[in-house]
């Protein structure tokens, strides 16, 4: 009796494996369009007439877009006047800088104007690239703290 009821046991198990289901899933995954720059705060520059500053910081910037991409900087809000502000950035591996010196986003009048910085920026992920911003302060600026907005963006 002990036999026939091993034997009753083993034959469902034999019959489960000899019984093989297939299936195919398909998955599909979308990977959206990636385009950022972001820059660590900066100290702030502390400066007088006729002398100017420097502060250096870092940046990253990743990009999956296929075409090539640069890096714009601006001056947002109304700056004050008297004061000229430049700024350098690293290239990332394979990109270049527009100009080797550092480019002059705002003039002692006030006037700011956006700069591209870097081109030839392909598919890349890059942290830890430098940023340097200068400025020159003339007589005309005012004392007092003065807040200049720069805003970094990715462009074709």
């Amino acid at each position: 009796m002990v036999v026939l009821l091993g034997l009753a046991l083993l034959a469902p198990l034999g019959a489960a494996q000899a019984q093989r289901v297939e299936d195919t899933h398909t998955v599909t995954a979308e990977v959206a369009l990636v385009s950022a720059v972001s820059v660590t705060a900066l100290p702030p520059l502390v400066t007088g007439p006729e002398s100017g500053g420097a502060v250096t910081g870092t940046y990253s910037v990743v990009t999956n877009r296929p075409a090539a991409q640069s890096i714009v900087v601006s001056v947002e809000g109304t700056p004050p006047e008297g004061l000229a502000l430049y700024v350098d950035l690293e290239s990332p591996t394979g990109a270049q800088k527009a100009r080797e010196a550092s480019l002059q986003v705002l003039t002692p009048d006030g006037t700011a104007t956006p700069r591209t910085v870097v081109t030839g920026i392909g598919q890349v992920s890059a942290t830890d690239l430098t940023v340097s911003v200068r400025t020159e302060v003339g007589v005309a600026a005012a004392p007092g703290d003065a807040a200049v907005r720069l805003s970094f963006e990715l462009v074709e």
